[in-house]
């Protein structure tokens, strides 16, 4: 028997199911995060953001790129260089995007409107593809391990000079998700929780955070000081579960500038050292037993990024299995 619903019910039965769906919260980030590589124009003064980088000063950018229905957008933005160390050593800086909170809200877009893009560090196209790719994959590792981690969005770059048209470079970059948008996305706010030990964090969050920093050989971080972490306490506990970031130091993407931490008598970036206590045996196994079940799909993105030499997968590979085969084995 079929039964006919009259146009009021009918209405009724669907704004009852729109109420029943999660609330869709579309930003910056979510609209530049639909393609495997997505390609990008950034067309701002290229000489002035090399000369000025030390002021940290904003100038006007425009961005343009195709959405995911291949219509061509433009955002009229700003960038400005940000970091320390790769400010200084690099000969391409790392960018600041800043969006138009006015310009989102009339598009539709929420509010968060700041944006980090790592950048090639060497005007050398293979040293500085190679970098940058190796980095973006270890962020792609953490979001497999666990939600508390950064959204990133490989892009390839067209830099246009605003001042001279002719001038231009492509280069490989990745765009990472912002801080607060990362906190609100797993229900928290961002918090400055200077001075934390590990047992004050969730055990899973201390051991995840612990055995991936291990597994890719970054020594280049501190719980305490919140070096190269982000803290952020969640709404319904109130715990405090650390986010890691810049991973350029670590043994898996072997950059040449990266230096071993004297602190910790690291003798090459390639050691693994396990910074901060040893983690209790059942949280350390439970975290090796999540690991292992997520190696394949690292191998896989690994092996997919083919912009990257097959000597270089290679190495990553290899020296992903050493975590697995050997060093893991001296934890447990």
């Amino acid at each position: 028997m079929i039964t006919r619903l009259s146009a009021a019910a009918a209405v009724a039965f669907v704004l009852a199911l729109l109420w029943s769906l999660p609330a869709f919260s579309h930003t910056i980030f979510d609209e530049l995060h639909y393609a495997e590589v997505l390609k990008v124009t950034l067309e701002f003064d290229l000489r002035q953001i090399r000369d000025d980088a030390e002021l940290r000063e904003y100038q006007t950018a425009v961005l343009r790129y195709q959405d995911r229905e291949g219509t061509e957008r433009e955002w009229l933005l700003e960038v400005k260089a940000r970091g320390k160390f790769r400010l200084e050593n690099c000969d391409f800086p790392p960018l600041r995007l800043k969006f138009s909170k006015e310009e989102l809200e009339r598009r539709g877009y929420d509010e968060h409107n700041k944006l980090k893009l790592v950048t090639h560090c060497l005007d050398d196209r293979a040293y500085g593809r190679d970098y940058v790719l190796r980095e973006y994959l270890t962020y792609r590792f953490l979001n497999e391990l666990t939600p508390n981690s950064y959204r990133v969005q490989l892009v390839q770059i067209t830099y246009q000079d605003s001042e001279k048209k002719s001038r231009q470079l492509v280069r490989w970059g990745f765009i990472l998700e912002d801080t607060d948008e990362l906190a609100e996305r797993i229900g928290g706010e961002e918090c400055d929780c200077y001075g934390l030990h590990f047992d004050q964090l969730p055990a899973e969050n201390a051991a995840t955070l612990q055995l991936f920093q291990f597994m890719i050989g970054n020594a280049d971080w501190d719980l305490p000081s919140l070096r190269n972490v982000k803290s952020i306490r969640l709404n319904d506990s109130g715990a405090v579960v650390v986010v890691p970031y810049d991973f350029d130091f670590s043994g898996f993407v072997n950059a040449y500038y990266a230096l071993p931490n004297p602190n910790l008598d690291q003798s090459s970036v390639r050691e693994r050292i396990l910074v901060g206590p040893s983690p209790q045996q059942e949280e350390l196994r439970d975290a090796c037993q999540r690991f292992v079940s997520r190696k394949q799909e690292f191998v896989r993105l690994i092996n997919s990024m083919d912009q990257i030499s097959r000597d270089s997968r290679n190495d990553c590979i290899d020296y992903l299995e050493s975590f697995f085969t050997r060093d893991v084995r001296g934890l447990l």
